[in-house]
């Protein structure tokens, strides 16, 4: 198991903040509202080149579950030290935001006194993506 950044594949004729939402609601089954575009990474990985975009965004409507239960087996809320704590149980997408989070190359704003999870998702141009939530309560 790899715990993902929610997201998936631009199909043709989609933008990447489209994608984002698209896939949010496959994968989560939730409606959210983009906050921003949050960065972007190109890297290789099982011998694929790929380009994420990350993008921040609130739930509107729904509440975070598997929706792709066939494709996904989990769902849970980590913090960013859990997360950096569990480099072999994470994915070269997630490796790679944690860096540019801890490097300051995005910026990804405190989660306490929200009382929705941010969503953290990305438009992928080859690859697919699931399971990263922040925590409502999540200390940094």
């Amino acid at each position: 198991t790899q715990w993902e950044i929610p997201g998936g594949k631009i199909d043709p004729g989609e933008s990447e903040a489209e994608t984002v939402v698209r896939e949010v609601r496959e994968e989560l089954g939730v409606e959210v509202r983009l906050r921003r575009r949050l960065g972007d990474e190109h890297f290789a990985e099982d011998g694929y080149s790929m380009h994420y975009t990350w993008y921040l965004g609130d739930v509107t409507s729904g509440t975070p579950a598997v929706a792709e239960p066939e494709t996904f087996d989990d769902l849970r809320y980590f913090s960013r030290t859990d997360l950096a704590a569990m480099t072999d149980e994470i994915s070269g997408n997630t490796l790679n935001f944690l860096a540019a989070w801890a490097e300051g190359r995005i910026e990804v704003p405190s989660t306490t006194n929200h009382n929705k999870p941010l969503i953290v998702a990305a438009a992928v141009v080859a690859a697919v993506a699931l399971l990263y939530l922040l925590s409502p309560d999540s200390d940094d």
